[in-house]
């Protein structure tokens, strides 16, 4: 299996012609691989671009994909590599002018400006995917599998459609919570379980479907403590726990049934019970929590590709 290294060559996977309607490539000079094309809005859409005088539009609708193989430079074996897409609106004379000069023939006229405005504009939209070199197709965050040639007829039809009559406003509630989400789920993996806790959540599984559906944890390495030095006694961390357990079980059972002072108070003023209880505090931060973490991550996962 081989990756695409230049976007010459990755542009060739998506086999654009002449009678295509996707015209003006453009290799994006930013990134190692990616480019941008454009395709013009229908002429009986719901969204009318400006014309210029002799009736051609000047706004269309651009188109950027980049393969994001770079982000994966640890992950010599993944067959699925991360790929972005956005389209937005573009005005071919607002992106050389500051303003418009109705005078020059290379301006759209007021009037197409003015008919335009009152219809609904199409929203920008960023969609997450990855390219997978085994199938040569890209899976979706919603779990579609689009050939090259589908994923750019795929993003046009989804940007036509924003000019539907669901409100903007639930649009782009639905996209900036698709956004926070995103945001926790790196905060959580990359802060809390990769930092706090040092677990390797390793770049081999940037798979299509641990994208979609999360990370198993078989696959996860974690920072494991097999043994632990208390006053000179090595033992193991599981018989520890076991112990702290006991002690605990037995000291609530005695409280519950005779103990006259409140529990905290007990504990408190019973230093061995204050070491029993830190330790078995310890273990449930070590332990518990991370993983509650990691299910949490996963379920955000899940959520932003089924729902968001």
């Amino acid at each position: 299996m081989s990756y695409f290294t230049s976007t010459v060559e990755f542009f060739k996977a998506f086999e654009i012609d002449e009678s295509s309607k996707y015209k003006d490539f453009t290799p994006l000079a930013d990134v190692n691989v990616g480019f941008s094309i454009q395709r013009e809005y229908p002429v009986d859409g719901r969204y009318r671009p400006p014309l210029r005088a002799d009736g051609t539009p000047d706004v269309l609708a651009i188109i950027h994909v980049v393969y994001n193989h770079e982000s994966m430079k640890k992950n010599i074996a993944a067959e699925s590599v991360p790929v972005r897409i956005t389209i937005v609106r573009y005005s071919k004379w607002i992106g050389q002018h500051f303003s418009y000069d109705f005078g020059n023939k290379e301006c759209p006229t007021k009037e197409s400006i003015d008919i335009s405005n009152k219809t609904p504009k199409p929203l920008d939209l960023i969609v997450e995917s990855c390219f997978d070199h085994g199938d040569n197709r890209f899976v979706l965050e919603t779990g579609e599998n689009l050939s090259p040639k589908e994923l750019l007829d795929w993003i046009f039809d989804k940007h036509l459609r924003t000019t539907g009559y669901l409100s903007s406003a639930l649009r782009t509630s639905k996209h900036k919570a698709r956004d926070l989400t995103g945001v926790a789920i790196r905060i959580i993996r990359y802060y809390f379980l990769e930092e706090t806790w040092n677990w390797q959540i390793e770049d081999s599984i940037s798979n299509a479907k641990y994208y979609l559906y999360g990370y198993p944890e078989s696959e996860v390495r974690k920072r494991l403590l097999k043994e632990l030095d208390l006053f000179g006694y090595s033992t193991s961390m599981a018989t520890i726990i076991l112990f702290c357990c006991l002690v605990i079980i037995t000291f609530s059972i005695y409280h519950i049934l005779g103990g006259n002072e409140p529990f905290l108070k007990s504990i408190s003023s019973n230093n061995f019970l204050v070491l029993i209880f830190a330790l078995f505090s310890l273990y449930i931060l070590d332990n518990i929590v991370p993983k509650l973490l990691f299910k949490l991550m996963n379920f955000l996962i899940r959520l932003r590709a089924d729902r968001l």
